[in-house]
């Protein structure tokens, strides 16, 4: 209906003889939606055969460029990536397509002159690699453009991201291939994402995260969400909203694109949704999970008019149970990256654990968890400080429990746990419970927390005097050429005078974040 016959280009339902291959995951589930009834803003799709044939005269030199990455080294991968897009983007196109692509969006129906621009990887948005969030998409993209961004959704199949995920999910590297999904936009008054379950149980329990304006803002963190749960069989909504500021609408300016603008305070304070938009989102959640047979993650946004339309569905790749009581950790990286860019050795590693873990230690017992003279409740607790941050894949990560169980002690602990989310840059909330101590110990911690505030300019002071003793001290010392007694010789002492001067700015850093 909205393409020609083509061997090419499709719309509505898949000719006989296409499969999955063809169209790819996110593509072959539209059709599957679509094929059911739901409600699904036209579209057509650029098969991956288009892909394979463009790139068909570089897979030798891609195939070399790929087996030579060195997965550990980012600086590596990132150049293999480059290297590969720009094969992609001299890529040739057949003219024929592009006329063919040109014509089935005239022959589009409604009245968007718009269109999404998004990948539907072979093997993409399957019960065991979504792909969330790997590829690039493109909103509001005009029709004279779509071809050039067909290029770049390509490009992006092979993005440094998306070769470390084939490469730690164990997907083939060699064998790429994407179809093209061009899509009427809707420019949508809500958006947002369905689970058709909850993540963690996977209970009978939609979880709905709706923003105001474009779904691109919702997905990518860009703006401020409300959250919705509600049962498969109950009709009691249970509510968790926030003041939404920005929302990502159509550039007014160029025509074409987006941007992100504040939203009006009357709107803002407001519920995106309505408990019957919520009923109805239920609704439609549980049929698609009962007609494509597995619970999913669902794509959706309603229009100015407040008409419902289903943008993708995927399955939702659970993660593996854990057994009751068994204990997990939260690992991020948002602000400690920027002390320890790119890959991260197993020695500075080492050296740093260490250094996290003596310093910490020390600053807790002489700040406010040591208690005198009776027995410290941080005696029990003594292995959070062992595993304060982590190595995964090179990279160091914070263990945010860990954190959280240390700041726990301290007096107004829910109101300092926000302070340092917002200073780490961690978006989603993480519920930690209060530490309870005796009325002596809360006592006790008040009063250290107000003589550390008093005298905060002395500590900063002692620390950077403390700091210059040992930076002079060590600074002049050449361990480029040290054999590895040398190293060793000279690393405690080193670590020593970093974590005393280190501790001294804690004091400095609580009281400034804590104060």
């Amino acid at each position: 209906m909205v393409c020609t016959v083509s061997p090419l280009i499709f719309s509505q339902s898949p000719p006989d003889g296409l499969s999955e291959r063809d169209l790819g995951g996110k593509a072959w589930n539209l059709f599957r939606l679509q094929g059911a009834g739901f409600p699904v803003p036209p579209w057509c799709v650029l098969t991956a055969r288009v892909f394979d044939e463009a790139v068909a005269g570089h897979r030798a030199c891609i195939a070399r460029i790929l087996a030579d990455i060195d997965f550990t080294d980012q600086s590596a991968i990132d150049g293999a990536s480059c290297l590969i897009k720009e094969l992609v983007l001299r890529a040739e196109i057949n003219r024929e397509i592009g006329l063919e692509l040109e014509t089935a969006l005239e022959r589009m129906p409604g009245d968007s002159s718009l269109f999404s621009v998004r990948s539907s990887v072979v093997g993409e948005d399957s019960a065991e690699h979504s792909f969330a969030g790997q590829m690039d998409s493109y909103l509001n993209v005009p029709a004279a453009h779509v071809m050039d961004t067909v290029r770049r959704v390509w490009m992006s199949a092979f993005s440094s991201r998306v070769l470390v995920y084939r490469h730690r999910t164990g997907l083939t590297l060699t064998e790429v291939s994407t179809a093209v999904i061009i899509q009427a936009m809707v420019q949508a008054a809500a958006s947002g994402v369905l689970f058709t379950r909850e993540l963690d149980s996977r209970a009978d329990q939609c979880v709905i995260c709706a923003g105001f304006g474009l779904g691109e803002g919702v997905v990518t963190d860009q703006v401020e969400t409300d959250t919705y749960r509600i049962g498969w069989r109950s009709d009691n909504i249970s509510k968790h909203g926030s003041i939404k500021t920005f929302r990502v609408v159509l550039d007014p300016i160029a025509g074409h694109g987006t941007v992100t603008e504040a939203i009006p305070e009357e709107l803002g304070i407001r519920q995106v949704l309505t408990d019957s938009q919520v009923h109805g989102l239920r609704d439609v959640g549980v049929e698609v999970e009962r007609r494509l047979g597995a619970p999913q993650d669902i794509e959706w946004a309603f229009d100015a008019r407040g008409n419902l339309l289903l943008l993708q569905a995927r399955p939702i790749v659970f993660t593996a149970r854990r057994a009751a009581g068994a204990a997990f950790r939260i690992w991020d990286n948002s602000n400690v990256v920027e002390g320890y860019p790119g890959m991260t050795l197993p020695l500075t590693f080492t050296f740093v654990r260490e250094g996290y873990e003596r310093a910490f230690a020390q600053f807790a017992r002489k700040r406010v968890l040591a208690f005198p003279p009776f027995n410290s409740p941080l005696n029990a607790r003594l292995h959070i400080f062992k595993n304060m941050i982590g190595l995964l894949d090179g990279r160091v990560y914070y263990n945010l429990l860990n954190w959280y169980e240390m700041l726990s002690f301290f007096p107004g602990f829910q109101r300092h746990k926000e302070s340092w989310d917002r200073m780490i840059g961690i978006k989603h909330r993480i519920e930690f419970p209060q530490t309870t101590l005796p009325l002596f110990y809360r006592v006790w911690a008040a009063w250290i927390t107000a003589w550390k505030l008093l005298t905060v300019r002395c500590t900063a002071r002692r620390f950077f005097e403390h700091f210059g003793t040992v930076y002079q001290c060590f600074s002049g010392r050449d361990l480029a050429g040290a054999d590895e007694h040398s190293i060793g010789t000279a690393r405690d002492p080193i670590q020593h005078g970093v974590i005393s001067a280190v501790e001294e700015i804690l004091y400095q850093l609580e009281d400034g974040v804590f104060g």
